[in-house]
C-alpha cells in the first residue's frame, strides 16, 4: 500500500508540488482524505489524475458509502472522459459502458455531496451517447439545472429525445429551446446551438422554410456551419420529393449537393458530421441519376469507416444503387463484404438509422432481385444475408424466390428436374413459416402455399401431410377445398379410389361451395378412367344444366370433358366391334348394336364438339377437336357401311339413303380436315408455342383428307390432295409417303408412266432429305431411309414387270 501510495504521491507531484509533499509527508491518509483530494482535482480538471488516485484506494478499506460513491463517480468520470475523446464508435461504446456502470452504482450510494450536477451529466451523457433514452433524460434534466457549466449540453440531448423517432414531441422540444434561450449563456456560442437544435426541430416537423430562416443566421466562420449546411442540405433533399417537375426536383437536388459540398470543404465540419454529408451526398447524386458517381461516392464512405453506422447505411444505399445500375453481381459483392465486416450491432444504433429499417431495406433488395427474374443472384444475395437479419426474413425469401423461380422455369427438358426441386424448397420455406409464426396473420395463407408447392413438386406426401393440418383447423365450410386438393394428389398418386372418396365427402357436405362443381369435374374424370360412362356422363351434365353458366371455366371444362368422353367411347366400341367382325364376318349381327350406338356417341360427340368451337372460338384445344371432329365422322361412316353389306335385298331407295349418309359422313370428315389445316396455316407460329403437337396435326390434316378421298375411289381428288401434301412437305420424309400415294393413284387411274415417274421423283427426293431428318423418318412413316429405297426400288419393279409383253 505505501509503494502504491508513493507512486501516486510521485505522479501528482509532477502537476501539484504541493500535494506531492503533503503525500509524502503523511504517506498513509484515510481512504476518504484521499478520495477527497482526488475530488478536489477533479474540480481543477485533473480527470486523469484523480481517477488513478481513486483507482488505488482498495474497496477493502472503504467503510462509508459515501467512499463508495465518491471513488465510483471518480472512476465513472473518468470513463465518461475518454469516450468523449474517442472518435471509433465501438470504443467510446465500451467506455460509456464502464461509465454507465460505474455512476449507476455511485448513484446507488447517493452522488458525492457538491458534485451532483456534474454526475448526473456524466451518467446522463453517457447513457444517451448509448441510445438508452428513456433513462438518460431525467439525469440529464437535472444536470441542465444544477450543473451550468454543461447545461447546454444537456439540453440539447433532451431536445433530441424529444424529437427521437419514437417520441416525436416537437412542441415539448421547442419549448425547451425557448426555455434555453432565457438562460444565461455558459458560452458564447449558446444562441448558434439553440439555433441549430431549432433547425432540428423544424426539419422534424417538415418546415422547412424556418429551417432556411434559421440556417442564414449562422456566420459562415461559425464553428456550428457545416451542421446547419448539413441541415439545410437534408432540406433541400426532402423538398425536392414534393417537387411535380422534374426540373423543380433536379433544381433542389442540385442546391443540396452545394450545401454539402460547403460542408465538406470546411475545416471546421466534424469527422461524424463529415461522414453524414459523404452520406447524404452519395443519396443526392443516386436521386440525380448519377449512378456510377453516387456508386464511388458511397464505396468509399463504406469501406473508410466500416464500424460507423453511416458506413453501413452506405452500404445498403450502395447494394440499391448498383441494383438499381443493373450491376446485380456487383450488388452481390457488396453485399456479401458488408455481411462479412459487420461488427457488434450495437456499434451502429443512431436514431436516423433503425436496425429494423436497414433490415427491412436489405430484404427489398432481395426481393428486387426476385421480381427481377435474377433468381441465381438472389440465391447467392439470401445466404449472405447480414447478421441483423434473422431466420425469418431468409425463409420469407427464399419461399418467394424458389416458388418464382420454379414459375419462371419452362416444362420439358433439363428444366423439369430443377423446377420440381424449386417447387419443393418453396413448400418446405413456406411449412418453416407456418412452424416459426403460427399466430401470424399469413398463417393460412403460407399454409396454402406450402400444399401448392409441394404438389406442384411432385411430393404428393408432402402435400396431403399439410393438408391433414390445413382441413383440421378449418371449420366445415371451409374444408372441401382441402379435400379437393388431396384428391388431385391421391389422383396423380395412382390412388383413385381414394381420390373419389375424397371427393364424394364434397358432394355429400351438403355445403355451398363453388368446389361442388370442381368436384364433379374432376369425379367424372376419375370415372371415365375407369370406363364408368354412364356416371361420368351424369356427372358432367349436372354441371351444364346447373347453375353454371357457359362463361365459368368449370362449365367449360365440362363440356370439354364431355366432348371427349363421347369421343372415346364411341370411338373405342366403334373399333372393338369392327375388329370382331373383320375377324369373324357371320357374327356381324352380334355387334350391330354396338355399332350403332357407338355411332350415336360419335355424332353426339361432334355436336359437343360444335358447340365448344362456337362458344370458345380461342380455346387453343379447338385444334384438337376439329381432329377429333373429323375422326368422330370417319368413324361414324362405318354404320351406313355395314348396313350396307347387310342390305343386300334392300330396296333401292334404302341402298340410296345409307350410301348418301356415307357419302355425306365423309365429306363432313374431309371438310374437318380442311377446316383444321387452315385454321392451322392461317396462325402457325403464334399456335406452335401453345400446342405442342401442331405439326402432327397439320400432317394428318393433309394425309386424313387425302386418305378418305383414296379410299372412297376418288383417285382424281386424292391425287390432288396428295400432291398437295407433298409440296407441303418438301425435303421431309413425310414427301415420300405422299409421292408413294400420288403413284398409287394413277396407277389405279391408269396412268401408268405417270405412276411410274412420280417413283421415280419419290426416290429422287428421298437423295434430296438431309441426313438429320434420319431419325423423323420411322416417326411419321412405315420406313427408315434404307427401308423406303428398297420400297420404292421394289414398287418400280414390280411395275416394270407388269408392263413387260
Amino acid at each position: 500500500m505505501k509503494t502504491l501510495l508513493g507512486a501516486v504521491a510521485v505522479l501528482v507531484l509532477t502537476s501539484f508540488a504541493a500535494l506531492g509533499v503533503y503525500l509524502y509527508a503523511f504517506p498513509e491518509p484515510a481512504p476518504t482524505e484521499q478520495l477527497d483530494l482526488a475530488l478536489r482535482l477533479l474540480s481543477k480538471g485533473e480527470i486523469d489524475v484523480a481517477a488513478r488516485l481513486a483507482s488505488v484506494v482498495e474497496d477493502a478499506d472503504l467503510v462509508k458509502n459515501s467512499d463508495h460513491s465518491k471513488k465510483l463517480f471518480l472512476l465513472g468520470a473518468r470513463e465518461r472522459n475518454l469516450a468523449r475523446s474517442i472518435e471509433q464508435r465501438p470504443v467510446a461504446m465500451e467506455r460509456n459502458e464502464k461509465a454507465v456502470e460505474y455512476l449507476t452504482k455511485s448513484r446507488s450510494y447517493s452522488f458525492p455531496d457538491g458534485f451532483e450536477g456534474l454526475a448526473n451529466y456524466h451518467l446522463g451523457m453517457a447513457l444517451f451517447d448509448l441510445f438508452r433514452w428513456d433513462e438518460a433524460e431525467e439525469p440529464l434534466a437535472i444536470a441542465s439545472a444544477r450543473w451550468p457549466a454543461g447545461r447546454s449540453d444537456a439540453i440539447e440531448r433532451l431536445v433530441d429525445i424529444d424529437l427521437s423517432r419514437d417520441r416525436q414531441d416537437i412542441e415539448n422540444a421547442l419549448d425547451r429551446i425557448s426555455h434555453w434561450r432565457t438562460l444565461p449563456r455558459s458560452s458564447a456560442d449558446d444562441d448558434e446551438r439553440a439555433d441549430i437544435k431549432e433547425m432540428q426541430a423544424y426539419f422534424a416537423a417538415g418546415e422547412f422554410e424556418k429551417v432556411d430562416a434559421l440556417q442564414a443566421r449562422i456566420p459562415k466562420n461559425s464553428n456550428y456551419r457545416p451542421l446547419s449546411d448539413l441541415f439545410a442540405g437534408k432540406c433541400e433533399m426532402e423538398l425536392s420529393k414534393r417537387e411535380n417537375s422534374p426540373e423543380g426536383r433536379t433544381k433542389r437536388l442540385e442546391k443540396a449537393l452545394e450545401y454539402l459540398a460547403a460542408v465538406l470543404k470546411s475545416p471546421k465540419t466534424t469527422i461524424s458530421v463529415r461522414r453524414q454529408a459523404n452520406l447524404d451526398q452519395g443519396k443526392v447524386t443516386r436521386s440525380l441519376g448519377r449512378l456510377t458517381e453516387a456508386i464511388s461516392i458511397l464505396s468509399i464512405l463504406r469501406l473508410s469507416s466500416p464500424y460507423e453506422p453511416e458506413s453501413l447505411a452506405a452500404g445498403i444505399e450502395e447494394i440499391e444503387t448498383l441494383i438499381q445500375a443493373d450491376r446485380v453481381d456487383d450488388a452481390i459483392d457488396t453485399m456479401v463484404q458488408v455481411s462479412n465486416n459487420l461488427g457488434d450491432l450495437r456499434w451502429y444504433y443512431t436514431d436516423w438509422l433503425p436496425i429494423s429499417g436497414l433490415r427491412d431495406r436489405v430484404t427489398a433488395a432481395c426481393q428486387t432481385l426476385i421480381d427481377m427474374g435474377r433468381y441465381p443472384q438472389a440465391q447467392k444475395f439470401v445466404s449472405s444475408l447480414p447478421k441483423f437479419c434473422d431466420m425469418l426474413d431468409r425463409i420469407r425469401l427464399e419461399s418467394s424466390l424458389y416458388e418464382k423461380w420454379a414459375e419462371s422455369l419452362p416444362k420439358g427438358g433439363s428444366n423439369d428436374r430443377d423446377r420440381l426441386e424449386h417447387y419443393r424448397s418453396a413448400g418446405k420455406a413456406y411449412e418453416d413459416l407456418t412452424r416459426q409464426l403460427p399466430r401470424a396473420k399469413e398463417y393460412d395463407d403460407w399454409l396454402w402455399s406450402s400444399i401448392e408447392n409441394y404438389r406442384k413438386s411432385g411430393d404428393y406426401l408432402s402435400s396431403n401431410r399439410m393438408l391433414d393440418r390445413y382441413i383440421s383447423l378449418q371449420d366445415r365450410a371451409n374444408r372441401p377445398k382441402g379435400y379437393f386438393v388431396r384428391a388431385k394428389n391421391l389422383a396423380s398418386m395412382e390412388k383413385s379410389d381414394d381420390a373419389m372418396k375424397s371427393l364424394q365427402q364434397i358432394l355429400a357436405s351438403n355445403i355451398d361451395t363453388p368446389l361442388i362443381y370442381d368436384a364433379r369435374l374432376e369425379l367424372a374424370k376419375l370415372k371415365r378412367q375407369q370406363d364408368a360412362f354412364d356416371e361420368a356422363q351424369d356427372l358432367m351434365l349436372e354441371n351444364l344444366s346447373g347453375e353454371l353458366r357457359p362463361e365459368s371455366p368449370i362449365w367449360r371444362e365440362s363440356l370439354f370433358e364431355l366432348a371427349l368422353m363421347l369421343f372415346s367411347r364411341g370411338e373405342r366400341g366403334l373399333l372393338k366391334a369392327r375388329n370382331e367382325i373383320e375377324a369373324n364376318p357371320s357374327k356381324m349381327q352380334d355387334f350391330l348394336g354396338q355399332v350403332e350406338a357407338s355411332q350415336e356417341q360419335l355424332l353426339e360427340s361432334i355436336r359437343r364438339i360444335e358447340e365448344f368451337l362456337r362458344r370458345y372460338p380461342t380455346d387453343v384445344r379447338r385444334f384438337q377437336f376439329l381432329y377429333q371432329m373429323a375422326q368422330g365422322y370417319q368413324h361414324a361412316s362405318f354404320w351406313p357401311e355395314i348396313q350396307l353389306r347387310e342390305s343386300k335385298i334392300a330396296s333401292e331407295e334404302r341402298l340410296a339413303s345409307l350410301k348418301s349418309q356415307k357419302k355425306e359422313l365423309l365429306v363432313q370428315a374431309r371438310k374437318a380436315y380442311s377446316r383444321l389445316r387452315q385454321e392451322i396455316l392461317a396462325d402457325r407460329d403464334a399456335s406452335r408455342a401453345l400446342v405442342s403437337n401442331l405439326d402432327d396435326l397439320l400432317r394428318n390434316s393433309f394425309f386424313g383428307e387425302a386418305d378418305l378421298y383414296f379410299n372412297d375411289e376418288e383417285y382424281e381428288e386424292a391425287l390432288i390432295a396428295y400432291t398437295d401434301a407433298a409440296n407441303r412437305f418438301i425435303n421431309e420424309p413425310e414427301s415420300l409417303e405422299a409421292r408413294k400415294q400420288i403413284a398409287l393413284c394413277q396407277r389405279k387411274l391408269g396412268r401408268l408412266a405417270d405412276c411410274r415417274r412420280s417413283l421415280e421423283l419419290a426416290r429422287d427426293s428421298l437423295q434430296r432429305i438431309p441426313a438429320e431428318q434420319d431419325a423423323k423418318f420411322k416417326a411419321v412413316t412405315p420406313h427408315d431411309r434404307a427401308g423406303w429405297e428398297r420400297y420404292l426400288t421394289a414398287l418400280i419393279q414390280d411395275l416394270d414387270r407388269e408392263n413387260t409383253p
